[in-house]
């Protein structure tokens, strides 16, 4: 796996030589071991060495319940205390089992449930097992996520669009599209032939309704030239004149049976303005048979066909890729309203190179579509995108399965080394180790990432990142070969927000804790922890934000894409951006 994963450049090149390490007076192992038993007695017998294990629950086992059943074994250690989640027991040796209720942890809004079980024993002797439990019900990974994506495009967006529009009718010569050799009515037995025609100028028009996408073209200061035959009773020639003639229609958004977007031409109507035949208003509906449904024809043709070039532009949303992982998206339904559209999308994830878990969290909560041009802050944009929680949850599990959270850092990382002098300085025990020997981290996830939103500012959804093992190796012994000297289990919550400098999304490290597992230096947890989280507050960050940077980076032919601004709309994250789409060719 490529370093830059994990850590990048700046990882640690924060201000951590400024931190300081917080070291406690008692060591792991101090053991004080009493008098000799008093006067002429003898010493008390040395208990068993503590030995502990956790057995259950499962890490990545569901429970929407209230609590979970906790179990374990033990035996030995001197006056042996057990702790689950802060709760203090003392069962006797020999399997154990507690029950560990939800309000327990210390992120009780979050999906994740640590459950962390120690046994310790007067000599300060302690050992520790992790498991992590989800909190909520679960559906099959393999289940598609419906409303999984949705896109919406306000009217804000058609005004950035004018240019485009306005290109795509400048060439729309009436002419040429009326002018020719066929008739193009017949009136009581003699046929009607357009010869050519001069006008004016073109306005084009376009704005959201619940009907669909309104249009309207607008022809000012036409002059048709026209022919009327009879045959053997001869020819006429005339002229027809009009101040302007308006084409006006909506263009529906609708889906395919592949899920591809289509659009679709409806409520077409001509009307004008100071129409006048041989010199005199029409009155007999000549207009209608000249240029009725020629006209409006040819204009619902230049207007879908303009239209329809946008819709492809969305298809690249459909199918993301990020090394093996694939998030495929089919359009299910569109959503018209007065100032935007909705396009909905079913969406799956799936992964070429490793099995989905079983199962993934599901939160049932209904989509309610968005119908307006600003964001909660206030801030217009020209489209949403707003993507389900399931998904969110469906791409962690994707994340799992492809192994791109199993990572390994070492050596020379640009312009810091990962060494023991480094994490010497931040984090407890290292600075017992001979400096400047190379460290390496390796990532052991154990259970998918989930996604469910927050409250925090600014954050769109979150990834809740649980129970992830890092081995922290060097070379303890001096034989050449690294150890594994500090096993830390990670639990965090990044929020995905607004990008910057060009990024579409940006990570924020919400909540985080580091929790010491085992380690062989002479250090104790509550020594080891300040420091390691130090270290996690910038890996998360750049772990996350490389991999769902790449996996919701698309392009839309050409239209630049800006996040401005990012929040919740129920079990969504909603992203809200700015569209310039003068790179967009139709």
């Amino acid at each position: 796996m490529s370093p830059r994963r994990l850590l990048v450049p700046s990882l640690l090149a924060l201000s951590l030589a400024a931190c300081r390490k917080e070291v406690e007076p008692g060591k792991d192992g101090d053991v004080d071991q009493g008098d000799d038993g008093g006067d002429g007695g003898q010493p008390e017998p040395e208990p068993d060495p503590l030995a502990f294990t956790l057995t259950g629950p499962d890490d990545g086992v569901f429970e929407a319940g209230g609590s979970l059943s906790v179990t374990g074994t033990w035996s030995g250690g001197l006056d042996p205390v057990l702790t689950v989640n802060g709760a203090a027991s003392s069962p006797a040796a020999g399997d154990w089992q507690v029950d560990s209720p939800r309000s327990a942890v210390a992120w009780p809004d979050s999906p994740l449930w640590p459950i962390l079980a120690e046994g310790a024993d007067a000599r300060g002797v302690w050992l520790r097992g992790r498991r992590t439990a989800i909190a909520g019900d679960s559906v099959s990974s393999e289940a598609p996520v419906s409303e999984g994506l949705v896109l919406r495009l306000t009217d804000a967006f058609l005004l950035e669009l004018e240019p485009v529009l306005d290109d795509a009718v400048a060439g729309f010569d009436l002419d040429s599209l009326l002018a020719g050799t066929d008739p193009v009515a017949s009136v009581l037995g003699a046929d009607l032939y357009i010869t050519g025609v001069e006008f004016g100028a073109l306005i084009p028009g376009f704005d959201f309704r619940s009907s669909g996408l309104h249009y309207s073209l607008r022809v000012e200061d036409i002059i048709v030239y026209a022919v009327l035959d009879a045959g053997f009773l001869g020819s006429t020639d005339f002229e027809l004149a009009a101040g302007a003639v308006t084409v006006e229609g909506d263009v529906i958004f609708g889906v395919d049976a592949s899920g591809g977007l289509t659009a679709t031409a409806a409520n077409t109507a001509v009307s004008t303005e100071d129409v006048e035949l041989f010199g005199i208003t029409d009155s007999f509906g000549l207009v209608d048979l000249l240029l009725g449904d020629t006209l409006s024809g040819q204009v619902e043709g230049v207007v879908v066909d303009t239209l329809g070039g946008l819709l492809e532009a969305q298809e690249s949303i459909r199918v993301l890729e990020l090394e093996g992982l694939l998030i495929e998206s089919d359009f299910t339904e569109v959503n018209h309203d007065e100032q935007g559209v909705n396009l909905v999308a079913e969406s799956r994830v799936s992964s070429t190179t490793g099995a989905l878990p079983p199962q993934r969290l599901t939160t049932p909560d209904a989509f309610s579509n968005p119908t307006t041009t600003e964001s909660p802050s206030g801030l217009p944009y020209h489209a949403g995108l707003f993507l389900n929680d399931d998904l969110v949850s469906a791409l962690g599990g994707g994340l799992l399965a492809s192994g791109l959270l199993n990572q390994e850092v070492s050596g020379d990382l640009g312009s810091i080394s990962l060494d023991t002098t480094l994490l010497g300085a931040i984090v407890d025990g290292f600075d017992q180790l001979p400096p400047g020997q190379p460290v390496t981290i390796k990532t052991r996830p154990t259970i998918a990432p989930v996604g469910a939103v927050v409250s925090t500012p600014g954050v769109a959804t979150a990834l809740h990142l649980g129970g992830l093992e890092l081995d922290m190796m060097t070379d303890q012994d001096g034989d050449g070969v690294e150890d594994v000297v500090m096993t830390v289990v990670v639990d965090a919550i990044a929020g995905i927000t607004a990008g910057e400098d060009g990024a579409l999304v940006g990570v924020e490290l919400v909540e985080s804790s580091a929790t010491l597992l085992s380690t062989s230096l002479d250090t104790t947890p509550a020594a080891v922890e300040p420091g390691l989280a130090t270290l996690i507050s910038v890996a998360v960050p750049a772990l996350v934000g490389n991999l769902l940077g790449d996996a919701l980076a698309f392009d839309l032919s050409g239209i630049t894409i800006t996040t401005i601004d990012a929040g919740p709309v129920g079990n969504h994250g909603a992203l809200y951006l700015e569209l310039d789409p003068s790179g967009f060719s139709l």
